[in-house]
């Protein structure tokens, strides 16, 4: 009895095992090779694509506020008020003169005695200076002539002269300095008349009137002169071949009152010829202002 207990115990045991382990799910099976993959069709050239608008940016808009290093400082075309345009140089206004026109003149003639004064005609020269203001020329001049005596004039009219000949070869000589006022018109053409009045302060000497002074081993003398005051005047025309040179041709007439130099008032008139430097004024232009914009452009 006993042992067939234990026949039916072992008997269930093994019944219970065995429907437990069909009741267990099966093993899944391994995983075939995965199939290589098909080759990809060759890509169909795309077009080239057009330039982007200048200003535009890549990506998609985001919400997100962007760190201040990625902040785009281009302003878009449609948006800019003036558009980029390459530096263009300063544009210069007219030029305009700087002050006025400035005049030097050499005159060179010969003055001739008209009261009765024993003298042949003689030489000048005068170096001359002007500032010109429209019509009108102030004037400064410096200059010294000579006239030499005439000895048949003293043998005739000076019959108190003693031995006239010893007087050959002597001189009237005559220093000044003048300032005056010349009015010259402003014409187009080439020749360019003017008359002028000035007043002279004359020195007047004889070189046969001479002071002598004597050192400790030689002697000297000078020539005295006397003062005299005068006026004198011009009238000429200046011809110009070339803008800043001019030839002159005119009359100079003059007088000196008795002075300390003569015992009467003295008159002659002088023609002349001189070269008239013209110097212009300066040309000064004036750059116009160009303002950048904050875009780079000019206003």
């Amino acid at each position: 009895m006993q042992k067939k207990f234990v026949v039916l115990t072992t008997l269930l045991t093994l019944s219970t095992g065995a429907s437990a382990q069909s009741l267990a799910p099966a093993p899944a099976p391994a995983a075939a090779p995965a199939p290589a993959a098909a080759p990809a069709p060759a890509a169909a050239p795309t077009p080239a694509a057009a330039p982007a608008p200048q200003g535009a940016t890549m990506g998609a808009p985001s919400n997100e506020p962007l760190p201040p290093q990625y902040h785009s400082t281009t302003v878009p075309e449609s948006e800019s008020p003036h558009p980029q345009e390459p530096a263009a140089a300063p544009a210069q206004a007219p030029a305009t003169p700087s002050g006025p026109q400035k005049q030097m003149s050499i005159y060179m003639g010969s003055p001739i005695w008209l009261t009765d004064a024993p003298l042949d005609a003689g030489f000048e020269f005068e170096i001359r200076n002007g500032i010109k203001l429209g019509m009108l020329v102030p004037e400064i001049g410096f200059g010294t002539r000579w006239n030499w005596l005439n000895i048949d004039d003293i043998r005739e009219d000076y019959p108190d002269v003693d031995n006239p000949e010893l007087l050959r070869g002597e001189n009237l000589n005559g220093i000044w300095l003048s300032l005056g006022l010349r009015i010259e018109p402003e014409l187009r053409g080439k020749f360019t008349p003017y008359a002028s009045v000035a007043f002279d302060a004359n020195l007047w000497g004889a070189s046969f009137n001479r002071s002598s002074f004597c050192g400790m081993w030689t002697c000297s003398s000078t020539r005295i002169y006397d003062f005299a005051p005068g006026f004198s005047g011009r009238l000429g025309v200046r011809f110009t071949p070339k803008p800043n040179i001019g030839l002159d041709l005119g009359v100079k007439p003059g007088m000196s009152f008795q002075g300390w130099a003569f015992e009467s008032t003295q008159a002659w008139v002088q023609p002349y010829a001189g070269v008239t430097i013209i110097m212009d004024p300066k040309q000064k232009r004036k750059k116009t202002a160009t303002l950048s914009s904050p875009q780079g452009g000019f206003l």
